[in-house]
């Protein structure tokens, strides 16, 4: 399974009616479990900045309580700034905020101990310098929730993966006659037809005679990309860089395996994130 990034692994899993959930301070352990026979939950481990030491604590806190606040999370889990918002971008402080953007709000407010300082402070200001603000003003979060796509780039900034939407599925509607992967292995042998995918791997093995090999991902799976030489001297810099590719080109059917061999290769312009793709040469 090693061949296939953890994302590509999540999405296949949910084609197959698994429910995987997100990473959260409240219900998940370090690695990844198995919540019952249709639920995964992913592990505080995918979330980038966090240090096990600082999970393993924060784990210990939990077992003695659970977290009522974010404040309250911030006081016993120890973690550092960075740490803190890391967790609350990659929105594993749902159910603590009302939001990802509150989150973050809040993992800058100062923990309750400096809270009595502050307003301590607010009591009895020096000459000349104003009142401190009043802790409502402090707590009020003015923060409008992230939209869909934000939370796609996000989750890819702080976990690599996604349980939410497919990158690809904001891009259909600019593609609507692009055939889904879905689509590409159901189609006869002969058919041309054009798809738009995001690269999850490319292959260029020594022993193929310098064909190309490409895993193009959407929303409902995976097509097989096979590009001759010429096409691939003509647009290398296209397949070897870009996130997302549109290709047209001819269904081939071998052996039960379905391959659509490029005749055009084209770069899909967005600023939409990608995951990544694993390559070998």
């Amino acid at each position: 399974m090693g061949f296939y990034s953890s994302a590509t692994l999540i999405r296949d899993a949910k084609a197959h009616g698994i429910r995987v959930l997100p990473p959260s301070v409240q219900h998940s352990h370090w690695r990844c479990t198995v919540d019952s026979d249709q639920t995964l939950r992913l592990g505080l481990l995918l979330i980038h900045n966090l240090s096990s030491a600082h999970g393993s604590v924060l784990l210990k806190e939990r077992a003695v309580s659970p977290f009522e606040s974010v404040a309250d999370f911030q006081r016993r889990a120890g973690l550092s700034r960075e740490e803190l918002r890391a967790v609350a971008r990659a929105g594993a402080l749902q159910g603590l905020a009302n939001h990802r953007r509150e989150a973050l709000w809040r993992v800058q407010e100062p923990v309750e101990e400096d809270l009595f300082s502050l307003a301590a402070k607010r009591q009895t200001p020096s000459p000349g310098i104003a009142p401190m603000p009043s802790m409502d003003s402090i707590s009020d979060c003015p923060l409008v929730p992230m939209t869909r796509s934000e939370r796609l780039s996000a989750d890819y900034e702080t976990t690599q993966v996604t349980v939410g939407a497919h990158p690809v599925e904001f891009l259909r509607a600019q593609h609507p006659d692009a055939w889904t992967a879905m689509e590409v292995k159901q189609a006869a042998h002969g058919v041309r037809l054009e798809t738009v995918g995001m690269v999850i791997c490319r292959q260029r093995p020594g022993t193929a005679k310098g064909f190309v090999f490409l895993s193009l991902e959407d929303e409902t799976g995976v097509s097989n990309i096979v590009i001759a030489p010429q096409l691939y001297e003509q647009t290398r810099l296209v397949i070897a860089e870009e996130a997302f590719l549109r290709i047209e080109g001819v269904i081939q059917q071998h052996e039960g395996v379905t391959h659509l061999r490029a005749m055009r290769v084209r770069a899909v312009q967005t600023t939409v994130p990608a995951s990544g793709s694993h390559d070998f040469h």
